[in-house]
């Protein structure tokens, strides 16, 4: 059973909704565009930008609480954590097996 910390406990860390965890990985998330290229790699390349999130042990991501430059890169991730979000919350293992069952057995 998941023990939660009190609401008013100073210095609380932070808490996954999903599991309860307290440990998270921070990682940098940029967009990557497909630009016209001779180059080996074709032209695949990473936007300058980029957006700090956590990551749960379970794979969950964050909500992003404040967003300093809340511009279209902000905006574009939130949309693309709101997205995965979903996917997520979709993909349950029934669900899991009815897409194999689908692609896999003909």
């Amino acid at each position: 059973m998941m023990q939660k910390l009190p609401q008013d406990a100073p210095d609380r860390p932070d808490q996954c909704p999903r599991c309860g965890s307290t440990h998270f990985q921070e990682v940098q998330f940029r967009q990557w565009s497909m630009h016209s290229s001779m180059l080996p790699g074709g032209g695949l390349a990473p936007s300058d930008e980029f957006r700090h999130v956590r990551i749960c042990l379970c794979g969950h991501p964050m909500p992003v609480r404040t967003v300093a430059r809340f511009d279209e890169v902000g905006r574009s991730l939130q949309q693309s954590l709101q997205a995965a979000q979903h996917y997520r919350e979709r993909m349950g293992p029934d669900q899991i097996k009815a897409d194999l069952a689908r692609e896999f057995i003909r």
